[in-house]
């Protein structure tokens, strides 16, 4: 029984584990507490879409209605995506599926790898973004100049790859809300050639190593085997899904389907998926989420 709440002290949960054998590594399935990442929005998406609808950055009150308001929205997407890859991974095990080497290798070889040529070309466009960035933020942040002149003065004569003004406030405002966030943006203008290398190849390597990890692309490849495995389940018992199924290609845009065949593929999957999600025991300790993130649409039984 999973009791979940947004307090970081007050979660607990029976935990039951199952595993299976994945290349070289155990990959491991838990029924236990829905971490903290899941519960906690991300305000800057919310002020971009802010800043977006209203041209300008925020208000301190509109920080606490409008902003918070987005961030509840983000909180029950996150939930319901979390509850959602938990049914991926429940049916993965019960249907023993287990990617082999080839498997991953396929998922591996659509990573690409940053060469030396595409950072030397790179390296220009990028020092002088973050340059011209810490000099607007420099502008507004330190000497409180209004953003708006500073885009036109500053911002915009630069080019930034043809950054709108409402794309630099939404630049400006993580910024202004953490230093992090502000170091995070300024730092390629403190970076030699050999630096932004040296990190292009760590991150391809990770990337890499991660395909045998625990959470990496092993499970990733694991949740489209099991989508093609659904698939083929509701085929063989639903003859119209059968035939419209053979009409699909994720590639619309090269191999476009009939919309109403379309949208009868994914009611079906989403009724599959309900009947999973119905089975998995979730318990709410904050009562509110279940109503408020409408969790009963994708299966969740009413909490006891």
């Amino acid at each position: 029984m999973c009791v979940l709440t947004r307090g970081r002290r007050s979660r607990s949960c029976s935990l039951r584990t199952a595993s299976i054998i994945v290349g070289k590594a155990v990959w491991h399935h838990r029924w236990s507490p829905i971490p903290d990442r899941v519960l906690q929005p991300n305000r800057y998406a919310a002020a971009t879409r802010f800043i977006a609808a209203n041209h300008r950055l925020p208000t301190a009150d509109e920080e606490q209605t409008t902003i918070a308001a987005d961030s509840q929205r983000q909180i029950c997407g996150n939930l319901r995506s979390y509850l959602g890859a938990d049914a991926h991974e429940a049916e993965i095990l019960r249907l023993g599926i287990v990617p082999t080497k080839a498997d991953i290798d396929t998922t591996v070889s659509a990573i690409v790898g940053v060469s030396e040529a595409d950072v030397r070309q790179q390296y220009p466009r990028r020092h002088a973004y973050s340059a011209v960035l810490a000099a607007g933020f420099a502008a507004v942040l330190d000497n409180g100049k209004d953003p708006h002149v500073v885009y036109r003065q500053v911002i915009a004569p630069a080019g930034l790859n043809g950054i709108t003004e409402d794309g630099w406030l939404g630049l400006l405002y993580t910024a202004r809300a953490t230093q992090e966030g502000r170091e995070r943006l300024e730092r390629d203008s403190q970076l030699t050639m050999q630096n932004m290398m040296d990190e292009a190849k760590t991150r391809t390597a990770k990337s890499i190593a991660a395909s045998t990890g625990p959470g990496g692309l092993s499970n990733a490849t694991a949740a489209n085997m099991v989508n093609k495995q659904v698939d083929q389940l509701i085929a063989a018992k639903d003859p119209a899904f059968r035939a419209y199924l053979a009409e699909y290609n994720p590639d619309a845009r090269q191999h476009p389907m009939n919309g109403d065949h379309f949208q009868y593929l994914q009611q079906r999957r989403n009724e599959y998926w309900r009947a999973v999600i119905s089975k998995l025991n979730i318990r709410l300790s904050d009562p509110t989420l279940f109503t408020a993130c409408k969790l009963a649409d994708m299966g969740v039984t009413v909490p006891k």
